[in-house]
């Protein structure tokens, strides 16, 4: 039988490609709006805020009541989401779109190893292979270059692929809450955080040129809105162990966008961690 019909292609995985194309996104808007131009803070705050405002335009016209609960869980993955979000655009800043992606490929490792670590599990040597797998990637990735080293930029991104595992992992122990409302809650509290660390970035939005609002706008109907909303779908209906072990084609289409569109390339090193952490990632398929 053909590969592909033992691939699971139901609600979850065709989500979690939804997810993922959105997500991939990022790195390669990001990287072009800083390109063009735009404050890296600015491009930060004015994509969540045009997301926030779509979210809060969706909840008013379906009438979505807002519970406590809801705004609690939102709230406070909206935090590391917020921190997460921030040092990823400090990251995209000094590295480029390209290794930006295949970082973010690194956020299901993370969510596997709190999940061996939480539940107590068996660890099959199958699950020892793939961690040796990932963190040997994750160093690879970071080795010293010309260009890329062990550098700032580097400790931001692995900084937000903590909070981005932890989002993933919160977004589950949240429950069975509206996942418009959730988007809702997590966008406000993200926003709030990123206008907390640099207000003035919030004024410069005016100014912007169309060009420079396109991205903008791009980044906050993609990257946040819709990734936003497949991402908890996805979580809500198989888990966030399974939308990490799903999600290893973020580092496809992000590497994709950023070597078609922007030219980036990696080096020998780093297209090997590459490698290391997509063999890691397909090995739970």
């Amino acid at each position: 039988m053909s590969v592909l019909f033992r691939l699971p292609l139901r609600s979850t995985w065709t989500l979690t490609l939804l997810a993922s194309l959105c997500i991939s996104s990022i790195p390669f808007l990001t990287r072009l709006g800083l390109l063009l131009g735009v404050p890296a803070n600015t491009l930060l705050n004015g994509r969540m805020a045009l997301a926030l405002i779509g979210f809060i335009l969706h909840a008013l016209l379906y009438r979505l009541p807002l519970t406590a609960h809801t705004l609690r869980w939102g709230s406070g993955i909206g935090i590391v989401v917020g921190i997460g979000e921030w040092a990823f655009l400090q990251g995209v800043s000094q590295t480029g779109a390209a290794l930006a992606s295949v970082f973010l490929g690194l956020t299901p490792i993370a969510v596997f190893v709190v999940y061996q670590v939480w539940q107590r599990a068996a660890r099959p040597a199958r699950h020892w292979v793939r961690l040796m797998l990932g963190v040997g990637g994750s160093i690879l990735l970071m080795f010293p270059t010309s260009a890329v080293g062990w550098s700032e930029g580097s400790v931001w991104l692995m900084v937000a692929v903590c909070c981005f595992a932890a989002q993933m992992i919160l977004t589950q122990m949240a429950g069975d809450v509206d996942q418009r409302l959730l988007g809702l809650a997590i966008t406000g509290a993200a926003w709030i955080v990123i206008t907390l660390v640099d207000f003035p970035a919030l004024t410069v939005l005016p100014s912007l040129a169309l060009s420079q609002w396109l991205i903008v706008l791009g980044l906050a109907l993609f990257g946040t809105y819709l990734a936003r909303l497949t991402l908890i779908a996805a979580i809500q209906h198989g888990g966030a162990l399974e939308f990490a072990l799903l999600s290893p084609m973020q580092i496809v289409f992000g590497v994709g966008w950023a070597w078609w569109l922007l030219g980036e390339r990696l080096t020998g090193w780093q297209l090997a961690g590459a490698g290391a952490v997509m063999l890691c990632l397909l090995l739970a398929l």
